[in-house]
């Protein structure tokens, strides 16, 4: 069907799909409908050659993907609708107005003495080899054949990922596919063998400058040839010195060898095609990780970048390993012009390593092996991306007066999914050229980090762990029930203790207990000792920090609650313990709170679109842990971090593979565990020499990406970007470039930026809706205006709401969303009121309808919308109950005239009204808190009350709600503007407007600020995290000192 549709004149094949399964194949097909055209080939539709797209890729991203799709249609020619894709934020710059042709034009001209540039001529080969470069005539007759090229890191970019000892070196297999596409040249598409090739020097390669290449190929007879690789250094930015004099026979020998044309047919079938893949996966059967893999080679100072990591799956027996080979996406789409793409040939060499093994003949671990000669290759045929491959290492003794070890030997053989032969490498041999990383005399040699790495399963019987009590501090999520029942139904007593905020024994197995009070875990250990004879060891497995989600905290305030749950009950716990003289063993487990898997990356959340993210508000558990193990390491178990995509039943089965090991008072082999995606991970010091190498040199060249070369802005332009989720520190202000505003826009020189929670969210990786940016409100000068804006002009002072991002020294935001500023009010008042003033008038006013004479109980008053609820409250005649979570801002909410002010972090906030009201309750509740506290709000609300929810926690997290509180006829409802500015904006337009014209003239009760200025940014940040300010918080955005990045190219 492709190739009826290509012989038609079709050129666009886009395949949707979850992963491109059916893309090579269509590439394939439409190369073979072009190859039986007339000799030109189809050009497509428009004269544009076949383009074939896919549109999603397994762990990767979708937004990446797509993005990616998306430009390599556009830049066939397809007209794509940017602001869909962008969502309307950016620019797009216009090329230039003539077509691109898509044709190549080869010019024979003299380069000598011409710029560097022109040498791109060199860039390709007769036939579109990548690496071969130019072929030249030879004067000496047709013997010789000769091709030259320009070689650099930028050359072909997926060479920067083949690194030894930080340097990009060409690797020994670029030389191999340079020779078979050199033959293919010569004696047209037959299959070859290389012979006695040797590398003799290793090449190289500078990002900047170019290192020219010569390949020679010398034809013997019609079967054989000989081939020479050079290289030579050049003078002068890579021209020899001396315009009119010749250049200097400097030329260096890199690789050579011989070249035999085979039979032809031949199939590659010998001994590894004979031997069926089951045979062979039979012998080897320790399994390694890609990981480990990759880790053992950057321990050797060979560092593989994701380009280069195609080994997918490896298994290891004695001097022998079986694996496979999956080439990435964006290289596959050329594997079409490779015979043997170095890639997948590279990957293969790699595996002699792992082919030792535990092997006494290597006796430095860290040693340096590159290879060095191949006494033969034979090539049977194209070779498609995906492999398995066989490494046999070959054991010989040292040479006499050689040190065992110093050289390596290895037969590989590359076979597809049938077990069909493709390529025989014989006698690859590999030398010892360093001592690895761990000879480096430089200071960054004695660093070490952390690093997981996975290794196998521990194999357990759940009886193991099925002996003696078990106490179970249980989550809401399910985990802790179902170890219990895997626990009873192998005969251990297991207790079952939640959380609450009363102590009660439900039954003899089930303990309810509050968090909060050291003395319910004292009394808890005494009941479930009541009647033994002696006191028996206990086994306690912690899992109410698997409740701590931080990912909706709508407060510092409540992230800090969350902190009581989690390490505030394993502290009581711990205590108690100690103080009653228990022996046992305890365990804590989180999920996510680890970044567990390759790179520091989170292995499996790249599934969910959520590279890297990490559960921060239960990573506290850690640290403490940590210490326990230090001051109590008799009690103290270990740390386990569940798989974060695991239901409650493998959660459980993850606990009992580690418990089981330690449970019986012996010390557990790992003390530190993660799960993802069904792998086990442990903590590894390993060094870390090369990751500060290669900060150092990013440094040097202020091209780090998390830490550039800073400088004063000045007066340029600027805006907060955030290099990388997890910490505050990846906050850079960086230079940027001015645009003209799109119609229906204004450009706005922003004075103060207001900061919100949502910011501090999202700079974590935590927030519910991470497609939002950073900062949505601003005060500052209209400088510039699009076409169609009317009732403003520039120069006017304005207030306004940002959607794409405040935090800049200029923004752009549509018309309808900027006002002018109240002119009592400073640019800082100013930008503090937009968004809080909004959300407490639409929640009490719209929502709540609260009247004169009503009761409104709002929570965390003295925070921004709390205090912005309070003046809405006032001024609609409402009698006010405040909450907040210190003294001092318990004192400045008295002040305000509010006579009713609790405490927000105990639920004794409910008594106290219940008391207040003479058992009535309050008419109208702005709620922001979670879990029980909610529940104890509801429990307030009058009859015919409204109930207005603007957190975020509970509504995520899907948490339920008790039908029984809509006995009163009360209503739930919940407020969220970023919805609102999203589905309705010009709903979210009527309210702005109608919010700054009710309390924008207010001279009465203007937010109390705290000002930073830009560079300080991040402090900013910090605050906010913390919880402890009053009001609100605005960064002065005209800020010449502040120090920012080189603008992105």
């Amino acid at each position: 069907m492709v190739g009826g549709l290509r012989a038609k004149g079709f050129g666009l094949f886009v395949e949707v799909s979850p992963h491109p399964v059916l893309t090579t194949a269509v590439e394939e097909s439409v190369r073979a409908a072009d190859e039986e055209s007339d000799g030109e080939g189809f050009v497509g539709v428009g004269g544009v050659e076949a383009v074939v797209v896919g549109t999603l890729r397994k762990e990767t991203d979708e937004r990446e993907a797509i993005r990616e799709a998306v430009g390599r249609l556009y830049a066939s020619g397809i007209e794509v609708e940017w602001e869909r894709v962008n969502g309307g934020r950016g620019r797009c710059v216009k090329l230039p107005a003539y077509p691109w042709l898509r044709q190549r034009y080869w010019a024979d001209v003299d380069t000598a003495g011409l710029p560097p540039g022109v040498r791109s001529l060199r860039a390709f080969s007769a036939g579109g080899h990548p690496l071969l470069g130019r072929r030249l005539d030879a004067a000496t007759g047709g013997r010789q054949h000769f091709w030259e090229t320009d070689l650099s890191a930028a050359r072909a970019g997926y060479l920067n990922d083949h690194r030894v000892n930080g340097a990009v070196v060409l690797p020994g297999a670029a030389y191999v596919e340079m020779a078979l596409a050199g033959a293919r040249e010569v004696f047209g598409g037959v299959a070859v063998e290389l012979e006695r090739v040797t590398f003799e020097r290793m090449l190289v390669l500078n990002e900047d400058e170019s290192q020219r290449v010569q390949l020679v190929i010398e034809v013997i007879d019609e079967q054989n040839a000989l081939f020479k690789f050079f290289s030579r250094e050049e003078a002068n930015g890579g021209e020899a010195a001396g315009a009119s004099q010749p250049p200097p026979n400097n030329w260096s020998l890199l690789a050579a060898g011989n070249m035999r044309l085979t039979a032809e047919g031949s199939d590659g079938s010998g001994e590894e095609s004979r031997q069926a893949l089951e045979e062979i996966q039979q012998r080897c059967t320790r399994q390694q990780s890609a990981l480990n893999h990759y880790q053992q080679l950057s321990e050797r100072a060979l560092d593989y970048g994701p380009s280069f990591q195609v080994v997918t799956e490896l298994w290891a027996g004695a001097y022998e390993v079986l694996g496979t080979l999956e080439l990435g996406d964006d290289l596959a789409r050329d594997l079409h012009r490779y015979r043997l793409h170095p890639v997948l040939l590279d990957a293969a060499f790699q595996t002699l390593i792992s082919a030792l093994g535990d092997s006494e003949e290597i006796e430095d671990e860290e040693a340096t092996y590159l290879p060095v000669g191949i006494k033969s290759l034979r090539w049977h045929g194209p070779v498609g991306s995906g492999l398995r491959y066989r490494s046999h290492l070959v054991r010989r003794p040292a040479a006499e007066g050689q040190a065992a070890g110093r050289e390596l030997e290895a037969d590989l053989c590359l076979m597809d999914e049938a077990g069909q032969v493709k390529v025989e490498v014989s006698g690859l041999r590999a030398r010892r050229v360093g001592n690895g990383r761990g000879a480096e005399s430089s200071v960054a040699g004695w660093f070490y980090q952390l690093q997981w790495q996975a290794v196998p399963e521990p194999c357990v019987v759940l009886e193991m762990a099925g002996s003696g009590r078990w106490l179970i501090l249980a989550d809401t999520q399910g985990v802790g029930r179902r170890f219990a029942e895997r626990l009873r139904g192998a005969g251990a007593e297991a207790v079952v203790v939640s959380a609450g905020d009363d102590y009660q024994r439900q039954s003899e197995a089930e303990y309810r207990v509050d968090v909060r009070e050291p003395e319910h875990f004292r009394r808890l250990l005494r009941e479930v000792a009541a009647g033994d004879e002696r006191p028996q060891p206990l086994k306690v497995i912690h899992l109410w920090g698997l409740d701590v989600r931080g990912a909706a905290y709508a407060s510092a305030e409540e992230l800090m609650r969350g902190q009581q749950h989690g390490c505030g009950s394993l502290l009581h716990l711990m205590q108690s313990l100690s103080a009653e003289e228990w022996q046992g063993r305890v365990w804590a487990a989180t999920r996510g709170a680890q970044a567990v898997g390759a790179e520091g990356q989170q292995h499996g959340a790249e599934e969910a679109g959520e590279p890297g993210e990490v559960e921060a508000a239960q990573s506290s558990l850690w640290g403490l842990g940590r210490a326990i193990a230090h001051e109590q390491p008799g009690q103290w178990g270990g740390l386990i971090d569940l798989d974060p995509r695991a239901d409650a039943e493998q959660c459980a089965g993850q606990i009992i593979d580690e418990v089981a090991q330690g449970a019986e008072g012996g010390t557990a082999a790992e003390r530190q565990v993660g799960y993802r995606a069904g792998q086990r991970y442990v903590l590894r010091l390993v060094r870390a020499a090369h990751h500060l190498r290669a900060a150092e040199a990013q440094r040097k060249s202020g091209q780090d990406g998390e830490r550039p070369a800073l400088s004063p802005a000045g007066d340029r332009p600027f805006t907060l970007e955030l290099t990388k989720h997890g910490i505050l520190d990846n906050l850079v202000l960086r230079a940027v470039e001015r645009t003209a505003p799109k119609p229906g826009h204004v450009e706005i020189k922003a004075v103060a930026s207001s900061l919100n929670f949502k910011d501090v969210l999202l700079a974590f990786g935590t927030s519910p809706d991470p497609s939002v940016s950073l900062g949505e409100e601003c005060a500052g000068v209209i400088t510039a205006m699009g076409e169609g804006v009317e009732g403003l002009a520039v120069g006017d002072e304005v207030v306004s709401i940002v959607p794409y991002g405040s935090f800049s020294s200029f923004v752009m935001t549509p018309a309808p969303v900027v006002l002018p500023k109240p002119s009592h009010l400073s640019f800082e008042q100013a930008a503090a009121m937009p968004t809080v003033f909004m959300t407490a008038h639409y929640a009490l006013t719209h929502i709540g309808r609260l009247s004169a004479g009503e009761r409104v109980l709002i929570h965390y008053a003295a925070g921004g919308v709390g205090l912005a609820a309070v003046r809405v409250a006032q001024q609609s005649g409402a009698e006010v109950f405040a909450t907040a979570g210190s003294e001092e801002k318990r004192e400045y909410l008295r002040k305000l005239g509010i006579k009713h002010v609790m405490d927000s972090r105990t639920p004794d906030f409910a008594r106290q009204v219940m008391e207040i009201t003479e058992g009535h309750g309050v008419d109208v509740i702005l709620n922001s808190t979670t879990g029980a506290l909610l529940m104890k709000s509801l429990e307030v609300l009058a009859p015919y009350g409204r109930f207005v929810e603007i957190g975020k926690p509970d509504i995520y997290g899907n948490t339920r709600l008790d039908m029984g509180y809509f006995r009163k006829c009360v209503t739930f409802s919940a407020v969220d503007l970023i919805h609102m500015r999203h589905k309705h904006p010009e709903r979210l337009a009527q309210l702005f407007r109608e919010v700054m014209s009710i309390y924008g003239p207010d001279e009465v009760f203007p937010l109390p600020v705290k000002v930073f200025k830009a560079g300080h940014i991040v402090d900013a940040f910090r605050d906010m995290a913390q919880g402890k300010h009053i009001g609100k918080l605005v960064v002065q955005m005209q800020d010449p000192e502040a120090l920012i990045a080189p603008a992105a190219e």
